[in-house]
């Protein structure tokens, strides 16, 4: 044996070639793992779209001439996962407050890959609420026994459109002792605050507000409604 076959490093999908070199006249027959491999009689051979699982697969040969064989060195596979590259973000990354929640998926190639993001969520597809106005900003990591690379995304949420208001409160004319109703028409999902001369009336947080048994006093009250959905407030007339 003139050159013996040499370790080999290789990544998951790849064919991987041993070579052995012997004087004229031999013939050859090669083992994986103690094994004989059939077919396996030139001076070279080649594993094919190798995997994990030949990791640390042990390779040699045996050379015959004449009625003598020796064997080879016995050489070692070694087989990783690509590291991950050309990570993508796929999804939409702006909404507004109270729209459906934003969902980003992470992809890149490599093997066995696994996906880490900056605010603890695991796995390839992270969910983010859409409860508060703001910027964001999410790395993801993309993860294998290889290596690693990352990315970042900038997620924008918008404040809600204000609360749409159909029908306004209207002033009133009473006698004293009358009760006055005020009433405001809304969109639905809405919550109300009712002011009175510009201070919060405790408790009238529907869509109607009556004022009791109205004194003179009350003359020239200035009222109105706050109306609020998805952390958007519209004041009403």
């Amino acid at each position: 044996i003139t050159s013996q076959p040499s370790n080999k490093s290789a990544y998951v999908g790849d064919n991987v070639t041993f070579e052995i070199v012997t004087e004229l006249g031999c013939t050859y027959q090669w083992y994986k793992n103690g094994v004989k491999i059939t077919g396996a009689n030139q001076s070279t051979y080649t594993l094919e779209d190798v995997q994990k699982t030949d990791d640390g697969a042990t390779i040699y040969c045996d050379v015959t001439k004449n009625g003598t064989t020796i064997s080879s060195n016995t050489v070692v596979l070694t087989v990783s996962y690509k590291a991950p590259s050309n990570l993508r973000v796929l999804g939409q990354t702006s909404a507004k407050v109270g729209e459906p929640a934003i969902i980003l998926t992470a992809s890149a190639d490599g093997d066995a890959v696994e996906y880490q993001w900056s605010n603890g969520d695991q796995g390839a597809i992270v969910t983010c609420p859409t409860t508060a106005a703001g910027t964001y900003v999410l790395t993801v990591f993309a993860i294998n026994e290889s290596g690693n690379a990352s990315a970042v995304v900038t997620i924008t949420i918008n404040p809600a459109d204000a609360p749409k208001i159909n029908e306004e409160p209207e002033d009133k004319t009473a006698t004293v002792g009358d009760d006055v109703t005020f009433s405001i028409a809304t969109e639905e999902g809405c919550t109300y605050q009712w002011y009175k001369n510009g201070q919060v009336v405790v408790g009238e947080n529907g869509s109607t507000y009556t004022l009791n048994g109205v004194s003179k006093e009350d003359n020239g009250a200035q009222i109105y409604c706050d109306v609020t959905k998805n952390s958007t407030t519209a004041k009403s007339s």
